[in-house]
């Protein structure tokens, strides 16, 4: 029997590594599935109630509530006021045109700019129920505006 040198060493060293990295490759299993989405809703200053004085905000935000009871969002800001900054984001019940309602989700975005994002997971069933059936809205508050300086209903 003739032994291996050199070259054929190394290629069967080689190929051992790449077995042995594939087996140990993680499988994560089945990935969620979006449940539903709300695709570049648009926020708008004047939605907000009462609407912050001379303000002029705009933006939208995009949602997707996914089968593992997560919910991944991601909204941007136009024309934030200049000193203004971004300080929260939540949903809340409530119809379209009235007073704010109670917060239902604090999301704890990620705030760069006059942007964030973040995911919320764990949600309760009921609360996705919610989310899915009742009217509700989203907004975003500010240091200039804290009650709120964007809104848009989502149901």
């Amino acid at each position: 029997m003739k032994s291996l040198q050199g070259a054929g060493k190394l290629f069967l060293f080689v190929l051992i590594c790449t077995i042995s990295i594939q087996s140990c490759k993680h499988d994560d299993g089945v990935l969620p599935t979006v449940v539903k989405s709300w695709n570049a809703l648009e926020l708008k200053s004047v939605n907000e109630v009462p609407a912050p004085v001379g303000r002029t905000e705009e933006g939208e935000v995009t949602m997707e509530l996914l089968s593992d009871h997560s919910l991944k969002f991601d909204f941007h800001i136009h024309n934030l006021t200049p000193g203004d900054a971004l300080t929260a984001a939540h949903m809340h019940f409530g119809n379209a045109g009235e007073s704010s309602g109670p917060v239902i989700l604090n999301l704890n975005p990620a705030i760069s700019g006059s942007a964030g994002t973040g995911i919320v997971k764990n949600l309760r069933p009921t609360l996705v129920d919610t989310l899915m059936n009742q009217t509700i809205y989203f907004n975003v508050h500010s240091t200039q505006a804290p009650a709120g300086i964007v809104r848009v209903q989502i149901d």
